[in-house]
């Protein structure tokens, strides 16, 4: 679109450049394949960012690693010459209305000192990763593991503290709070109170718990015959914990509200991925040498207690519903599955070890300083559930001027969770910004659309396999 780098400035809250991939479990990879099919076909890289650049390329890697994609996406902030100013944590966002500004209190984590960044617009792009969906303790409550039952010479479970956490509860005051206000130009614009996400009720215990997202490498966890890991979740991360967990000696049992290794959905953000299936049928094949995950389905889980000799899970049977047509997978080798219960039936588990959260995260829209800046949905089911109300061009309904960009960006039924789908709103969103200027952006979006990344038409999307697929 011709602006010019020097007007754009990105803040990393990190060290380097994609820093919440640099965070994820060492063994975590890409669900979707990278490929360098560019020239060949009218499409790119499932997981590229921009046109012209391919992952599977650089890395010579189809499913790259959390590490291997920040180094990518470091390759290409150098090679654009992008404007990143790391190590700056937004501590807040305020709007000036009188003079239509954002101003972003920002602090500096290798001198500790805080600064203010003014901008007409700003991209909130923070992704979700470093907001996981958990409680808070109580007041006075210990969290740390009893003192487990097995070799002592096991280190202990290598959790991520390097860097400290995003702030996610409050909004720093700005520096003129506390101060009488001699005008009223730096006000924050006040939200709507039923506009505010509803205060999404967590797992009892669930503070008790490891979530997936502060693992460093499911390798490290300790192996031992008096452990068997307890995973919370069946979707695309508790799949991934328990087929970690297995190729590394250990016992686990996923707890899944639904049997998602046997459910197919026409959009691939509902199902699990064929990655993540080809992976799960190998560990719970007969010849697997480890351990074999026990799969449960459909149980809701109740709560997560400690007990002296660890931690108790309490979960309750739900009712076996019967696929709709066209909503089962016929397998030629069906993936073994614990006989469900009667429904109501409630059971104890007990595991020697944190269970590991795997129910996803909060948001860095909902759990971050922005939060008051966006209104919220009232509706929707599962990841689609209280997400950021947003314009046509991914625009906070709340404050003008505003974008969101990532895998929170939802349009009615239509979650843009992956890399290829979001991507392709990338040039929506920078022809809001660049025509705002009073630029001329006729040729660059004739040019993105060409190039598959200025999709404002979602009919596209809509399922085109039938019943035959």
């Amino acid at each position: 679109f011709m602006l010019h780098r020097s007007r754009v400035l990105i803040l990393e809250r990190g060290r380097d450049t994609g820093e919440s991939f640099r965070r994820w479990p060492r063994e975590m990879r890409f669900i979707s394949p990278s490929f360098n099919q560019q020239g060949w076909t009218r499409s790119y890289d499932l997981n590229a960012v921009c046109v012209g650049t391919s992952p599977a390329y650089t890395l010579h890697s189809e499913h790259p690693t959390g590490e291997e994609y920040a180094a990518y996406l470091a390759a290409v902030a150098k090679i654009k010459k992008l404007n990143v100013r790391r190590n700056a944590e937004v501590l807040s966002l305020k709007k000036e209305k009188e003079k239509d500004l954002f101003h972003a209190d920002v602090k500096n984590h290798k001198d500790q000192k805080e600064y203010t960044v003014s901008a007409r617009y700003v991209v909130w792009a923070v992704g979700e990763f470093q907001y996981p969906k958990i409680g808070e303790k109580k007041e006075g409550e210990e969290t740390k593991s009893p003192p487990p039952p097995y070799e002592e010479d096991i280190p202990p479970p290598p959790y991520k503290e390097d860097i400290p956490p995003p702030n996610q509860n409050t909004i720093v005051p700005s520096k003129e709070q506390g101060e009488e206000k001699k005008s009223n130009d730096k006000e924050d614009i006040p939200p709507p109170p039923k506009k505010q996400p509803p205060e999404e009720p967590h797992l009892p215990g669930s503070h008790l718990c490891l979530h997936n997202s502060q693992i460093a490498s499911y390798a490290d966890l300790p192996t031992s015959k008096y452990i068997s890991y307890l995973v919370i979740g069946g979707y695309e991360s508790g799949i991934d914990a328990a087929v970690h967990l297995a190729r590394s000696g250990k016992k686990v049992t996923v707890l899944a509200s639904a049997p998602t290794w046997s459910t197919k959905d026409v959009d691939p953000s509902v199902e699990l991925a064929p990655f993540t299936a080809a992976r799960l049928r190998e560990v719970t094949d007969p010849d697997f040498a480890g351990p074999v995950p026990q799969l449960m389905a459909p149980l809701r889980v109740l709560s997560v207690e400690k007990k002296d000799a660890g931690f108790a899970v309490t979960a309750e049977w739900e009712a076996s519903a019967p696929p709709a047509p066209g909503q089962q997978r016929s397998l030629s080798r069906p993936v073994p599955t614990v006989p469900a219960g009667e429904e109501g039936d409630r059971i104890v588990l007990n595991s020697a070890h944190p269970p590991i959260l795997c129910t996803g995260f909060a948001g860095g829209v909902r759990a971050g300083v922005a939060r008051s800046l966006f209104a919220y949905s009232d509706g929707g089911e599962g990841c689609l559930a209280g997400k950021p109300l947003l314009t046509k061009r991914d625009e906070s309904t709340l404050v003008p001027n505003l974008f969101l960009a990532g895998p929170e960006v939802t349009h009615g039924k239509k979650s843009l969770c992956f890399v290829y789908k979001f991507r392709q709103r990338f040039g929506v969103v920078a022809e809001a910004i660049c025509s705002g200027l009073g630029m001329d952006t006729k040729g660059a979006v004739r040019e993105c659309r060409e190039k598959g990344m200025f999709m404002d038409n979602f009919d596209c999307c809509e399922d085109t396999c039938g019943d035959v697929c």
